[in-house]
């Protein structure tokens, strides 16, 4: 499985599971949106971003599209590719 890279203005954040990267003083950082919860889990591991995030796909109706923010290219070549 490979997740889809957005940016902030293409992610839908009514509709996408969104996982946003940063790098907080040279952590890799995330947060993770869940659209139909409204709410923002920031400050996250970025694996259990992913792991949540699937869980969240899973159980969620209609198993909305998960997509990442990565605009300081921080995403690990270890972890599933971006398309």
């Amino acid at each position: 499985m490979s997740f889809r890279k957005l940016d902030y203005q293409t992610a839908d954040f009514d509709t996408h599971i969104v996982i946003s990267v940063h790098n907080n003083d040279g952590q890799i950082e995330a947060s993770m949106h869940h659209p139909f919860e409204n709410s923002t889990r920031i400050g996250l591991k970025l694996s259990d971003a992913v792991d949540l995030a699937l869980y969240q796909q899973q159980i969620t109706p209609d198993h909305p599209e998960i997509v990442v923010i990565d605009e300081e290219g921080v995403w690990p070549a270890s972890f599933e590719p971006l398309k």
